[in-house]
């Protein structure tokens, strides 16, 4: 697309498909390093966390969260837990600084894949009063449809 020539829309295509290009790449190197994956559906971000979200294995979590939040183009995300084994107050913390970025930019953030024992864990810090969650991805997905 030439932008001197470009409508709006153009554009935001445009800034819609780089944005994705970098997310894509980000998300393939944190994956291999922390067993983190990031996709997009529409404006929805779905970030999927495997093994564990613990101090001291937590640098590729932030940096890539932060790259995701900072973005204009999504209106919300979904952290997926399905495959998240072990979770501590770190774990918790980041979590929560995600949410409050969001919130902060009048964009929202749900859970799903929440596993008894890391439902437990968000439950005696609260942080299950304040982010909503799902069953599953698809529940969550049909959530920002509905909304």
């Amino acid at each position: 697309v030439d932008p001197a020539g470009a409508t709006e829309a153009q554009m935001a295509d445009c800034k819609l498909v780089l944005h994705s290009l970098k997310a894509i790449s980000a998300g393939f190197f944190a994956s291999s390093v922390q067993k983190l994956m990031h996709r997009f559906e529409n404006e929805i971000c779905i970030v999927e966390i495997k093994e564990k979200l613990v101090e001291g294995e937590n640098h590729e979590f932030k940096n890539l969260m932060k790259s995701l939040v900072e973005h204009d183009l999504i209106v919300g995300m979904i952290i997926n837990l399905t495959h998240l084994e072990i979770m501590d107050s770190t774990g918790v913390g980041l979590i929560f600084s995600v949410y409050r970025e969001l919130l902060k930019q009048k964009k929202k953030l749900v859970l799903c894949g929440i596993n008894p024992k890391l439902e437990y864990v968000l439950g005696i810090t609260g942080l299950d009063k304040m982010i909503q969650s799902f069953e599953n991805e698809t529940r969550a997905l049909e959530f920002f449809k509905n909304s």
